[in-house]
């Protein structure tokens, strides 16, 4: 091709006439096919059209299942299962939540209760506007007869939420006759990022009574412990009342 006829319109055959028919495009200029679809797109306004923001999925974990009750004679109640953990990258305004940790199944005579579930943490690495809140710890379960109460399910931790609320501590399960309570749960802490809550801690079981004047009765259980962290640090639970 000549010196004379470069930079003209272009004519079937040339490179940019190929790719601007390879991908559908009418014949058009050259100058209008070398990269043709580059430019962004224009609303009617002029203004450069903004890729939308991701939104992301709300949602709650799974909660644990409760602990099954003793049978019989000296069968411990079963230990409650944990709630799921939640975790989520991205996404503007999600809330994500643990799932509640399942109650602990009753002990039959002689037998403790089963512990109760933790509450789910929730990971969470979002963008403006998003929470995270822990799944509560569950109750323990109660004491057959002369035997203590479980103890009660840790709160979820939670990190990373533009709110962060941790989970609560669950009660200690109440003592049979003469049994302790059990120990309250501690509440969930707030482990990165400084706005929130921590979760308290869950009361402790009640103490079982004495079979009669003579008979010691069972003590209270201990509170749980608050959590730590955020901007409201989480209180400790109450003792439970002695039987």
């Amino acid at each position: 091709v000549s010196g004379a006829t470069r930079g003209t319109a272009a004519t079937p055959g040339s490179f940019g006439q190929r790719r601007q028919r390879r991908i559908g495009g009418a014949w058009t200029a050259r100058v209008n096919a070398v990269n043709p679809g580059l430019a962004p797109p224009v609303t009617p306004a002029g203004q450069r059209r903004q890729r939308p923001q991701l939104v992301g999925v709300s949602g709650t974990a799974g909660g644990g299942a409760d602990g099954a009750n003793g049978s019989g004679h000296c069968q411990a109640g079963g230990a409650g299962g944990d709630g799921g953990n939640a975790s989520t990258s991205g996404g503007i305004g999600i809330a994500q939540t643990g799932g509640a940790g399942g109650a602990g199944g009753a002990g039959g005579d002689g037998a403790p209760g089963g512990n109760g579930g933790n509450g789910g943490s929730v990971e969470h690495t979002g963008a403006t506007g998003s929470s995270a809140s822990g799944g509560n710890g569950a109750t323990g379960g109660n004491g057959g007869v002369g035997a203590p109460g479980g103890a009660g399910g840790n709160g979820g931790h939670v990190s990373g939420g533009s709110v962060n609320t941790a989970g609560a501590g669950g009660k200690g399960g109440n003592g049979g006759t003469g049994g302790a309570g059990g120990p309250g749960g501690h509440g969930g802490s707030v482990l990165s990022g400084p706005v929130g809550d921590s979760g308290n801690g869950g009361a402790g079981g009640d103490g079982g009574a004495g079979v009669s004047a003579t008979d010691i009765a069972g003590t209270g259980g201990r509170g749980g412990n608050g959590g730590h962290g955020g901007l409201w640090i989480g209180n400790g639970g109450d003792g439970g009342a002695g039987g």
